[in-house]
């Protein structure tokens, strides 16, 4: 745990708990067995601690508990989980003593199933995946490890490139019939109303192809063929820059029932990209419309930030026109081939 992690969860009232243990090892490891795994009993194992008068101090709206065992680590936690907001528990191991089923020396780890044994008790219906390594299942190491190995995973802060680096969703609830959304994104020609650039469509011969402009940069052909799905409710454009015989940007959109998730009317859209390898080696840089144009693929970084804002824009023109009783869709500046 880095202090600017702390920082950064009271900043924006991240549901995290942070956890503090002193560096008495053998004592650290001893509660991590009778917690994580649930076969170590002993009592008193811990003394009370003091830190949580240095993190009060230092962070007076954080909400702070400290904690004796593992019995009162686990509640503690439970606690601060539902609380919704950033907690901290403060654990202090005490060196000067072990748990029972620890002897100080020599210190042997509990009894393990073994793998074989634990294979075994696989059900007859998943026996053909014991031999797949890296399952983790409910079967495998049992509930308190699995929960364990996701809190691990959890964590207030996130790299951009970690969370958005392949693979870039985003996401909004729209207070729109998801039959008008799903009518309205499947129109392509509507891009060109709620997308930050992407103007004057027409057709580029092949039904269902158009070219366009993408004036993220200037004299920058965009094609695009939309793939809709009725009965799913996917749209998904398949474009790219330059040339329109192999379309490899594909923008992935589900509309969602806000009924069916939110139990609320309206709609939920998604939207992922993928980063596929053209996004950072242009296959035909000769087909650009000058040398020293810049690259689609180096605006990735900016995909999450530029997206949001067109989702939003999206947002704000469903909405609008539903709320107001204007019909959703308008016609194309130009006839477009069905």
């Amino acid at each position: 745990m880095h202090g600017m992690e702390v920082h950064t969860a009271v900043e924006y009232a991240a549901p995290v708990t942070f956890v503090v243990f002193n560096n008495n090892a053998h004592a650290m490891c001893a509660v991590r067995e009778e917690f994580l795994q649930g076969g170590v009993r002993s009592d008193d194992l811990f003394a009370r601690t003091d830190l949580a008068a240095g993190v009060a101090a230092a962070f007076p709206s954080l909400e702070v508990t400290g904690a004796d065992d593992a019995a009162q680590l686990r509640q503690a936690l439970l606690r601060s989980n539902a609380g919704g907001g950033p907690a901290f528990v403060a654990l202090d191991c005490d060196p000067g003593r072990s748990p029972r089923s620890f002897p100080s020396s020599p210190s042997p780890k509990p009894p393990r199933t073994p793998p074989r044994t634990r294979r075994a008790q696989l059900n007859e219906e998943s026996s053909t995946l014991a031999d797949i390594p890296g399952l983790m299942r409910i079967e495998n190491p049992g509930k308190e490890e699995l929960t364990a190995h996701c809190m691990e995973l959890t964590h207030a802060v996130y790299p951009h490139h970690q969370v958005y680096g392949q693979y870039c969703t985003i996401h909004a609830y729209v207070d729109c019939p998801p039959e008008r959304a799903y009518d309205y994104l499947r129109q392509g020609h509507h891009l060109e109303e709620w997308t930050c650039s992407l103007r004057d469509f027409a057709p580029a011969g092949p039904p269902g192809l158009w070219v366009g402009h993408d004036r993220l940069e200037d004299d920058t052909r965009i094609y695009c063929e939309v793939v809709a799905n009725p009965e799913a409710m996917t749209v998904d454009y398949h474009c790219s820059w330059d040339q329109g015989e192999k379309l490899w940007m594909i923008y992935l959109m589900r509309v969602v029932p806000a009924r069916l998730v939110l139990d609320k009317p309206g709609s939920v859209i998604t939207w992922t990209n993928c980063r596929h390898p053209y996004y950072d080696d242009n296959p035909h840089p000769g087909a650009a419309p000058r040398p020293d144009r810049p690259w689609v693929g180096d605006y990735w970084d900016l995909f999450y930030a530029g997206h949001t804002v067109e989702m939003n824009n999206l947002k704000a023109i469903l909405e609008h026109r539903h709320r107001n009783g204007l019909p959703v869709n308008v016609a194309p500046p130009t006839a477009v081939a069905r």
